[in-house]
C-alpha cells in the first residue's frame, strides 16, 4: 500500500475553511498514489476521472466511491480529458502516445502515435472532432479524430507544455508552459 502524503489532512482542512458561501466539500478522494496529475468531470458531471501514477481511476463524485480503475500507461499517465461530444476519455503520458478509451469499460478504442515526446496535457475541442496534445518537448499537436491524422504541430515553448485548453466555443486554444532553462 502506498504511503499517504503527510500534508493531505492539512490541505483538506484548509480547503474546507476557504470554500465560498453555498459550496461544501462532499468527499476527499484518496488515490493510492498521493500525486494526481489530472482530474476531470465527464460531460454529464456524473463521473470523475483522475490519473494515479500508471492508472486511470473513475469515481462517483456524489458518493466518493471508486467505480473502476485501469492501466493507462505502464510508465505513467499525466493527463486525462473527456470528449464533450461522445464521452470518450483521452489520456496522455510517458509512453509518448495519446490513448482514447471507453471509460465505462476501460476498453482502449484507439492510439494516436507519433507524439515525439512525453504527453503532459490533452484537451478536446468542444465539437469533439479535434484533440490537442501538449508535450514536454514544447510542442502542441492537433489531431483530427475522425481519421486519426495529425493536422498540425505548433512549437509553443522552448521547454515543456504544461497545460492546454480550448475555449467553450472552440475558437481559441490556450496553453501554459516553460520557456526558460
Amino acid at each position: 500500500m502506498a504511503k499517504k502524503n503527510p500534508q493531505t489532512r492539512q490541505v483538506k482542512k484548509k480547503a474546507e475553511t476557504k470554500l465560498p458561501p453555498g459550496v461544501k466539500l462532499l468527499h476527499s478522494l484518496e488515490p493510492d498514489n498521493w500525486l494526481s496529475d489530472s482530474l476531470v468531470f465527464d460531460p454529464s458531471g456524473d463521473l470523475l476521472a483522475n490519473t494515479d501514477d500508471t492508472n486511470i481511476k473513475l469515481w462517483d463524485p456524489f458518493s466518493g466511491k471508486l467505480i473502476s480503475s485501469f492501466e493507462g500507461d505502464k510508465q505513467g499517465v499525466y493527463s486525462v480529458a473527456f470528449n464533450p461530444h461522445d464521452g470518450t476519455l483521452a489520456s496522455g503520458g510517458i509512453d509518448q502516445t495519446v490513448k482514447i478509451w471507453e471509460p465505462q469499460t476501460g476498453k482502449l478504442l484507439s492510439t494516436l502515435k507519433k507524439q515525439g515526446g512525453t504527453v503532459s496535457s490533452v484537451a478536446f475541442h468542444p465539437q469533439g472532432t479535434t484533440l490537442a496534445s501538449g508535450l514536454q518537448n514544447g510542442t502542441i499537436k492537433l489531431w483530427d479524430l475522425r481519421n486519426r491524422k495529425l493536422i498540425r504541430t505548433l512549437q509553443a515553448y522552448a521547454n515543456e507544455v504544461l497545460t492546454i485548453a480550448f475555449d467553450p466555443h472552440g475558437h481559441l486554444l490556450a496553453s501554459g508552459g516553460v520557456d526558460g532553462p
